[in-house]
């Protein structure tokens, strides 16, 4: 064997070794934070529930699969004093920033749906600290429907994302609600 194959070989072997090594030291630490992360994640979404309808009780988690609106993963239903006070979704999307999840509120009649308070629950995105510039004045106005169109933060790509979720999650809510 020539001297340079010799050399592309030891090189290329010993890149393989710190790549497998790299993999498992990785591999390692998911499956050992794994389920912390699940309870943080948990632990976070309860806390926006609380945000939104901060007196409710919440139905058990609905699971929703509809191709037409992806980003939908699930929703809640609240109550107080045994009486419906709106839906709580849960949209997970991402784009070339990265990823977004988010509950949206959301109540009144199919026909008549409105959205409510938007929480954040975790964001991989590289600017979180314009998306909170984005959602709060939202959360703050009485318009949301003309609000939640209104992009105006350096997040442009993220408040496009959210845009897309709620309008997903009013969808889903007049289907669902439209079904009963």
């Amino acid at each position: 064997m020539k001297d340079s194959t010799k050399k592309y070989l030891k090189v290329s072997l010993t890149l393989a070794g710190i790549c497998a090594v790299s993999a498992l030291a990785i591999g390692g630490v998911n499956l050992l934070t794994s389920d912390t992360i699940k309870a943080n994640e948990k632990a976070e979404v309860d806390k926006g529930l609380r945000n939104i309808y901060p007196d409710a009780t919440f139905s058990d988690t609905v699971e929703v699969k509809d191709e037409k609106n992806a980003d939908i993963v699930s929703y809640w239903i609240a109550t107080e004093n045994e009486e419906e006070r709106g839906y709580i979704f849960k949209a997970s999307g991402s784009n070339s920033y990265g990823g977004l999840t988010i509950l949206i509120g959301i109540s009144g009649e199919a026909t008549a749906a409105k959205l409510g308070t938007i929480y954040l629950v975790s964001s991989e995105q590289t600017r979180t600290d314009f998306i909170d510039k984005y959602i709060a004045p939202y959360n703050s106005g009485n318009d949301k429907e003309t609000a939640i169109d209104s992009v105006k933060c350096g997040a442009t790509y993220a408040a496009t994302l959210i845009q897309t979720m709620a309008k997903e999650a009013k969808s889903v809510y007049e289907t669902t609600k439209g079904a009963k």
